[in-house]
């Protein structure tokens, strides 16, 4: 997994106190689905690990890392963060997973499983 440590995050312009990753887990053999984990600023190897899934399904765990309970929120400028003082990960590993595959930087590589409807 130190593999995907992210050791330089564009846009972070302060010392954070947690590691954090990213990078793909196979949901088959076919679909790659993104994650990245943030991990607790308080004891992360006792800290609880929570999974957070945006809702829909459709819609990218990322845009709820940066704008509702993540440690970071991007500036009105659009390229640097600034820390979220009410991030979850004060007490506890998050892992924000983006399913189902094709959502954010999920992805499938076949092409005809691209698509959704109301009734999948």
């Amino acid at each position: 997994m130190d593999t995907d440590r992210i050791v330089n995050l564009p846009g972070l312009t302060f010392e954070i106190n947690f590691n954090q990753y990213s990078g793909y887990l196979n949901g088959s053999s076919t679909h790659q689905l993104h994650y990245w984990l943030v991990e607790s600023q308080n004891s992360p190897s006792t800290a609880p690990l929570l999974l957070w899934l945006n809702g829909g399904p459709g819609s990218s765990s990322i845009w709820g890392m940066l704008t509702e309970n993540g440690p970071f929120r991007p500036n009105k400028d659009g390229k640097t963060l600034y820390e979220n003082i009410f991030s979850w990960n004060k007490f506890a590993n998050i892992l924000y997973l983006e399913a189902p595959h094709n959502v954010g930087y999920s992805y499938s590589t076949v092409s005809n499983d691209n698509y959704y409807s109301d009734d999948q």
